[in-house]
């Protein structure tokens, strides 16, 4: 059998060579949807109308978002209490008295984990006759990292599960992306039954990066004797802070911070054109139900400025491990250092400076509502989006209630990033002008997040006039 300790030798210095390359920095919101008096839900629906004549949204503090999740894991899968002589300490899924199995029978093939932000830095909307128009500045970055589950099992319990077998690293992939969109939206109503709305985006991407056409695995034999590590994958980058190095001969050696950088140029900066369209319908279909959909960021942005793409392939086999000998101190370090010089030598990369087009992530809203009364709607919202290859959708039902004029509300319980415990809140108070909301669709993850595995939430300031014309519903 090779040692476990050589197993996690060769991934260790596997991941630190490509790790070097990797350095570079890691939507639910479904309850916002139902809430059509807090303007910032014309975002998931063109369609959606707050009733107000005019709404401004105050620079950076009408609208801050925050996602965390994953499909996998809760912090509690991670670190928890100890039993017996460790009943007074916390301990982690590494600790000699746990089952590395139940970690890992808790893992997916594909473990995404994911975050989101996002603030508006100038909004507004205005009724003008028939039609409403709106218009909004935001800067929006996300990141999403997958990690295979057989990397996981190989790193923590060796290759014995793998004799004869190849473990599969193809689920690997990281996406980075941080741009400043420009919105233009229309809405009117087309028949007396049916709203319609769209919106135009012009966009300028300021910093990219993203794995694709990734390969990886390691073989080990029948005899156990000859471990095939193989890998193959494209990084594309458009990163402002950092070049390429090259040797004296002119070849790819590295990357580094440029001396010229400066934090400003990230934030002012964007080159990188792209554009989206959002399309939405709401159509009532019966005094008490309203059928309503939306197709969200359909477009994509095209990064040719400070672009990298690395191009990695190559394949290693190592045969004829001495076990015994290798157990000698002396023998192991000499053994590791001769494998970082191997791989060093064996995946070589090399560089471009090709443009490139990446979507900025199409969503797919469907949802209906029952008026119970003029102060009681229930919901129900399907949300859809294709994520690193992977198909992600969430189910939402809402309970959404309305006080006079001041009130709104919306209590949320969703199905999504494979958890069922999400419960969601959202509250939106109105004082003269002033209107401040604060959403979340999953509560426990706000107050118990090793508990939890996903959370969000979404809040500000508006300023909203002449809303006493109204909608049949704001009524």
């Amino acid at each position: 059998m090779i040692s476990k300790k050589y197993i996690i030798t060769i991934f260790t210095s596997f991941l630190i060579l490509f790790g070097h390359y990797n350095y570079v920095l890691g939507q639910q919101n479904n309850t916002l949807y139902f809430m059509n008096r807090v303007p910032q839900s014309s975002q998931l629906n063109p369609a959606i109308e707050n009733g107000c004549g005019l709404f401004i949204g105050l620079p950076v503090l009408s609208s801050i978002y925050m996602n965390f999740g994953n499909n996998s894991l809760s912090f509690n899968d991670i670190i928890y209490k100890g039993t017996g002589l460790q009943s007074d300490s916390l301990i982690t899924f590494l600790h000699p008295s746990q089952d590395i199995d139940d970690f890992l029978n808790k893992l997916k093939e594909k473990n995404i984990i994911s975050t989101e932000f996002q603030t508006s830095l100038l909004s507004f909307g205005i009724q003008v006759k028939e039609i409403y128009f709106s218009f909004g500045i935001y800067d929006k970055f996300n990141f999403q990292i997958s990690l295979p589950k057989d990397l996981a099992t190989i790193v923590l319990k060796g290759n014995s599960e793998f004799i004869g077998e190849t473990a599969d690293f193809s689920h690997f992939g990281a996406n980075a992306n941080y741009y400043r969109e420009y919105a233009l939206g229309a809405s009117l109503k087309a028949l007396d039954q049916l709203t319609v709305g769209g919106r135009v985006k012009l966009l300028f991407g300021k910093a990219n990066f993203s794995t694709h056409d990734v390969d990886m695995g390691l073989y080990t034999s029948h005899s156990n004797d000859l471990l095939r590590l193989y890998s193959q994958m494209t990084i594309n980058s458009s990163l402002p802070m950092i070049e390429v190095k090259k040797d004296s001969i002119g070849d790819f050696d590295g990357i580094t911070t440029r001396d010229d950088f400066n934090s400003s140029d990230l934030f002012f900066g964007g080159a990188n054109a792209g554009c989206a369209i959002d399309l939405g319908a709401s159509f009532q279909l019966t005094d008490q139900i309203t059928l309503s959909g939306s197709i969200i960021d359909m477009g994509f942005i095209r990064w040719k400025n400070n672009v990298i793409n690395i191009i990695q392939d190559g394949e290693l086999e190592f045969t004829g491990l001495d076990v015994s000998s290798a157990l000698d101190k002396d023998e192991d370090a000499s053994f590791a250092e001769e494998l970082m010089d191997e791989i060093d030598s064996t995946f070589t990369l090399s560089d471009r400076s090709d443009a490139y087009i990446k979507s900025i992530g199409t969503k797919l809203y469907v949802g209906g509502t029952y008026k119970l009364n003029e102060n009681v709607s229930f919901g129900l919202l399907s949300r859809s989006q294709v994520t690193q290859k992977k198909f992600r959708q969430a189910v939402t039902l809402s309970a959404n209630v309305y006080v006079l004029k001041a009130i709104s509300a919306s209590l949320s319980y969703s199905i999504m990033n494979n958890s069922y415990s999400n419960i969601g809140l959202g509250l939106g108070l109105r004082g003269g002008p002033v209107q401040f909301y604060l959403i979340s669709d999953g509560i426990p993850g706000m107050f118990l997040p090793h508990k939890t595995h996903s959370t969000n939430f979404h809040f500000g300031l508006n300023l909203i006039f002449g809303c006493n014309k109204g909608n049949k519903e704001e009524e």
